[in-house]
């Protein structure tokens, strides 16, 4: 009798804490709730594509390139913070990864903006606005890997006079898919005159952006290890107006250890026929070592985008290949789409 005295109270209070618990969890999942709503926002990127090119044999493909969820809160009238996941498939993977894209606190004074964390690199974002089609095609110089599009650090932004905005980073320099692996930083500045997000606002832009990242370097011929740098320098510009926009970009990515480097020429524009459709091109050159003759390549892409519903943009389009040497070719035909919340 004692037994099942003790086995019945055992029982009740084990019962009684699974209840206790599920409350616990139940009311914290609804606050979050609670506290979470009208911060979430997210980005789809699908796409069809068909490979036109001769090796592919008429390869054709459905894929979701991109998917982020994003939480944004103000936590009073000087503190937000910002949480980005990113999930991404590579074309040469078979499985998905998922990346923390943005953790960070942004702390308004009155001095400028003070921004702790994984936050967004100030290299090539004007650039990309002034573009706007990042689900269709990133922005030349995250294309072809001048930067990462967002790092580990302290950021800094300050309007400095009318129209004149700077923002400086000193952040890994490994970006926010790998660890930082040694000791050096990474310091990236821009200043831009303008607006800067023309894919939004009419206006004009133009700016300068410099980045310089040491790391160790151990020549082949040599056993000292000497401290080399990689820098990148560039130049922007926009403009938009009414149905029609107009941006490019000049830059060069140097590394003084392979002593290599990379430029690349981009234009890019788009013109509204309606309000929900509009016409848009990306020419992009690029040259991986501006000492060698014919290994430069251009791409080129054209096509319409369209508006049937908010939140959702469809942009079929065309791809070009043209190299130096060798021979042109229509490379790609593409449907992509945005789905946004």
């Amino acid at each position: 009798m004692y037994a099942t005295k003790n086995f019945i109270r055992r029982r009740t209070k084990c019962g009684t804490n699974n209840i206790l618990r599920f409350l616990l969890i139940t009311g914290i999942f609804l606050l979050s709730i609670n506290w979470m709503r009208g911060g979430i926002s997210g980005k789809i990127y699908f796409n069809w594509s068909y490979d036109t090119t001769e090796d592919a044999d008429g390869y054709n493909e459905f894929s979701i390139n991109r998917l982020y969820f994003t939480f944004e809160k103000k936590l009073n009238d000087n503190i937000k913070i910002k949480l980005t996941g990113d999930i991404i498939k590579p074309s040469d993977e078979n499985a998905w990864f998922s990346y923390q894209k943005y953790a960070y606190l942004q702390w308004n004074t009155g001095f400028g903006n003070l921004l702790f964390g994984m936050q967004g690199m100030n290299v090539f974002n004007v650039a990309e606005k002034t573009w706007g089609y990042r689900f269709i095609e990133k922005s030349s110089m995250d294309k072809h890997k001048f930067a990462s599009s967002a790092g580990m650090g302290i950021g800094y932004k300050r309007t400095l006079w009318k129209n004149v905005f700077l923002h400086l980073t000193l952040t890994n320099g490994t970006g926010y898919k790998k660890a930082e692996d040694d000791k050096y930083k990474k310091l990236a500045v821009m200043l831009v005159k303008g607006e800067k997000t023309l894919s939004k606002n009419p206006g004009y832009n133009a700016g300068l952006v410099w980045t310089t990242e040491p790391y160790a370097f151990n020549a082949s011929d040599s056993a000292n290890t000497v401290v080399r740098y990689k820098n990148v320098l560039a130049l922007f510009a926009g403009f938009a107006k009414d149905d029609f926009r107009l941006g490019g970009d000049f830059s060069q990515f140097s590394d003084g250890g392979s002593e290599v480097t990379e430029q690349i020429i981009a234009v890019y524009g788009n013109y509204f026929m309606t309000k929900l459709a509009s016409l848009y091109f990306l020419y992009d050159n690029y040259d991986p070592y501006v000492g060698l003759q014919s290994d430069g390549v251009t791409s080129i892409i054209i096509g319409v985008n369209l508006v049937p519903a908010r939140g959702l943009n469809i942009a079929p389009n065309i791809r070009y290949r043209i190299p130096e040497s060798g021979k042109s070719e229509l490379s790609e035909i593409i449907l992509n789409f945005e789905f946004r919340f």
